[in-house]
This record gives C-alpha cells, structure tokens and sequence, in this order.
C-alpha cells in the first residue's frame, strides 16, 4: 500500500480496535480485517499500474493470501497486520509480472489478450476463496436475494431441489447457474461486499455488472449444500484433461491454473527464483499454444453417474447444461489463445447401453424458473441423442471391485490359516493387518472409491500402449 492508503486502514483498525490491536486476541479478527480492507483498499485501486486484463486475479490473489496468513486467534499488532498486507499485495503483484513475462512468447496482440483472460479467471483460486469466505458469501447473497425479491418458493437449503435448479440454465442459456455463479465469485471475490450496503443494492449491482438473475444463480448456489457444490464444480472443472509435451495426463484446469495457485501459497521458505518461475509459466502456455487435442479421462461417465445418483441429481439436466456448456466454454476459450480449432474427444463418454430414466426432482414447479419469470416450471428433459451422450445404465463398479478385494482377503485368510501350525506368530500379524486392510475399505466413502476408480483411468490412460488396450467392453466390464 501507499503511504495515504496505509495511514487509512490504521485509522480504519484503530476506530474498529480502539486500544485493543497491541497483541490480544479478537475474536472474528479475520472477517473484521477482510471488512476493512474492502473499503480502505477497494479493487483497482492498487492494481491498475500493472495490467487491466488481470485485474480480478490480482485482487483475488492478494485478499486471499491476506486471508490465509492471518491465523484467528492468534495475538497480532498493528505493525505486524500491516506487514502482512503489504507483503501479501507485493506476492501478487511480482505472480502477475510473470504472466505478463511469460505472454511475451505470444506475437499476436489479440490472443495475448485472450491469455491474459484465460489467467485472470482462475477458477482455482475462485474456490478457495469460496471455501474461506463462504458464510461471508452466504449471508450477503442471502441479504441482497431478499431485497430484490428473487428468493424462490419452495426451495429448502441443502435439498436436492436446490442442486437441481442450480445446475439448469441462465435466462441467457449462455451456460449453467453453477457455472455463471462460479463466473461472479472468480470474478468479483470479496468486492461483492459492496452489495450489503443498504440503499445502494442496485447501483452496487449495476457497478458489478450483475443482473437480478445473476442474483437468483448466486442465491441458489450459496443455498446448496457446501460439500454436494464443491463436487459437482470439481467434476465440470476436471472434466477435460490434456497431454503436455512430456506425455503427462493433466486436467485443463489444473494445467493451466494450478500453478499459480502453488506460487501463490507455497511456503516462503521454498519459494522458486523469478526465473525459474517465468520458466514454468512459459513451458505451459507453450504446450497450450501448440495443443492439438483435448479428451475426457476413461471412467469419467462413471464418476459423473456417481456424484449425481449420490445428490439426487438428474443425470440428464448435469450433461446438457453443465457438461456440454462447460465443453463449449472450453473449446471457444482454446481456439481464442492457440488461433486453431482443438478437437475435445468425449469418446471416453459415449455409451451403447440403454437410457435410464432420469431421477425424479424434489422441487415444487418454480424452483428451477428465473425469478423474472414467474410461470410454472414445465421444462422437459433434454434427449441426450441431441448431443451423442448416451445415458449410461446405473452400474456397481464399486461391487465389482468390493467383490475382488474379498476374494483377496479370502484367500489371504486361507495362507495364514495353513501357516498357523508352522509359525502361529507370524499368522497372526498378516491376518489382523489383512482384517484391518477390509475394515478401511468397508468404511471408504463413494467419494474415495470414485477418486481410486479415476486415478486407475489416468494410469492406464498413460502407460498401457494403444497396441495393447483391453477392448472397450472389456475394460467397462471390469
């Protein structure tokens, strides 16, 4: 900060703190500061010198790394808080100046332009800002979905009924209220704290460039279950993967994002020389610059199935309006920084088994209407033909492998049981380990068993040769 800026917010921390900031403990420190800084230090205003087209990374960068360096509870004095801050803004600003190093391999100003884009909307750092700060954003969406009339009717919190209507469209039908909320809150982080000043709701709204339906998506996904949204968002960002020029599988996202997230909260002791960051930087935009080809990841149909039928989600309503939208999103953002068309092969998802019905939705008929509009829900779900994604049938593949690893533990059982006379010592120790080894896989989550099923496709994905690959049927079988 500027010295005019940092004399502000000690004035802001000693109103707010008047003779308490000398080494107590406050409590909800963290939320207070964050408060302050909004109004002391309010986006662009710090960050306009660097780069406009990275604006909203800058911001979110640094607020979230002001965040996570102050611990709650933790005693603090004023000239410790501001040396945080300061330390944190100057972090951002030297991850921004290599981006702008790194784009200096791009000849073509306008798709410069277009990476500096593709940067500034880390959806990485979007969520860790939203897994921070997200009773924060719970109770300013709540409060503004209120004064502008657009919280829904029959819509419980945490129900299956919200999930369903956060994953249909906008009014626009430009993608799905899961995706456009996660536009706004990567976007605008913690500046939308604006829109809780009373009396200036739509002026603020207007400054953010938000609508009342961009409100009603927001509302929707604050009102969803936490642990249900971080996982279907997971799945629409994981969902298409990448070979870099040493042949490594990486989701596109991770590839393209995750370093600067590592960059930007790495421990200051290991933190890597310019150069070799700016080298990183370069070596990947140099790979998406020269990709050709993007895919969807062996067993991702499985793990979509999963995560829907877990939420009581409809499969169908997922794969046409997140799925597909969020393809086409990527597809379009892609050929605007290489200059070329690159094929996404969603084989991986194409399916010859039959249609399931799609689940039934717990929702009254105008949770999932546009608060502008205000008739009856009567949409139909989407044939999944219209975008050759078959509806695969419900499969256990988790009773598949469940049923190999008892067969191993039977058998393991058996050995130790005919080693009991020769060397009981020995009989004991592997069977209780062997006892130990199923009751952790008795007790593994869905999540667990479909992270494992992934991990298995990306393997075999890279190493196995195509010469040598399993036929298809056989591979979706086991």
């Amino acid at each position: 900060m500027d010295n005019s800026h940092e004399k502000n917010m000690r004035a802001k921390l000693r109103n707010e703190f008047p003779s308490k900031l000398t080494g107590e403990v406050i409590k909800n420190f963290k939320g207070i500061v964050m408060r302050i800084l909004s109004n002391c230090l309010p986006k662009n205003l710090e960050i306009e010198e660097i780069n406009t087209r990275l604006n909203d990374l800058t911001y979110n960068m640094q607020n979230l790394l002001i965040f996570s360096r102050i611990d709650e509870g933790t005693r603090y004095i004023e000239n410790d808080l501001i040396a945080i801050i300061n330390s944190s803004i100057k972090t951002a600003k030297h991850i921004v100046e290599d981006i702008l190093n790194a784009s200096t391999i791009i000849t073509d100003e306008e798709m410069k332009m277009e990476y500096y884009n593709m940067m500034n909307s880390n959806y990485l750092i979007g969520m860790e800002i939203y897994k921070n700060r997200h009773d924060f954003f719970y109770k300013i969406i709540r409060q503004i979905a209120i004064n502008q009339d657009v919280k829904p009717s029959g819509v419980k919190r945490k129900s299956s009924a919200v999930l369903n209507s956060l994953i249909m469209l906008t009014e626009s039908k430009d993608c799905s209220r899961l995706q456009r909320a996660w536009d706004i809150i990567t976007k605008h982080g913690e500046a939308l704290a604006i829109l809780s000043q009373e009396g200036m709701e739509e002026s603020n709204m207007d400054k953010l460039g938000l609508s009342k339906d961009d409100i009603y998506s927001l509302y929707l996904f604050t009102k969803a279950d936490f642990n249900s949204v971080m996982s279907i968002s997971e799945l629409m960002y994981n969902l298409v993967s990448i070979e870099d020029s040493s042949k490594s599988v990486h989701s596109l996202t991770n590839f393209v994002h995750k370093e600067i997230v590592k960059l930007l909260l790495s421990n200051p002791g290991n933190n890597l020389s310019e150069r070799k960051r700016r080298n990183i930087l370069k070596s990947r935009l140099k790979d998406i610059l020269g990709l050709k080809r993007a895919f969807i990841m062996n067993g991702y149909q499985d793990a979509i199935n999963n995560v829907c039928n877990t939420y009581g989600i409809d499969i169908s309503n997922f794969e046409t309006n997140v799925v597909q939208k969020y393809l086409e999103a990527v597809k379009k953002q892609l050929y605007a920084v290489s200059g070329h068309d690159i094929d996404i092969d969603i084989s991986n998802m194409l399916k010859t088994v039959d249609e399931k019905p799609a689940l039934a939705l717990e929702t009254t008929d105008d949770t999932g209407a546009s608060p502008a509009n205000e008739q009856k829900n009567t949409r139909k779900i989407k044939d999944y033909k219209s975008y050759d994604v078959r509806m695969p049938a419900k499969k256990s593949w988790t009773s598949t492998i469940f049923t190999i690893f008892l067969i191993i533990f039977i058998v393991v059982l058996l050995i130790a049981s005919s080693m009991y006379i020769l060397r009981p010592t020995e009989a004991k120790i592997l069977s209780s380990n062997s006892i130990a080894f199923m009751e952790n896989l008795l007790f593994m989550t869905k999540h667990e068993m479909s992270a494992i099923y992934l991990k298995g496709a990306q393997i075999y994905e890279k190493h196995i040769p195509k010469r040598i690959k399993l036929p298809k049927q056989i591979w979706k079988r086991w």
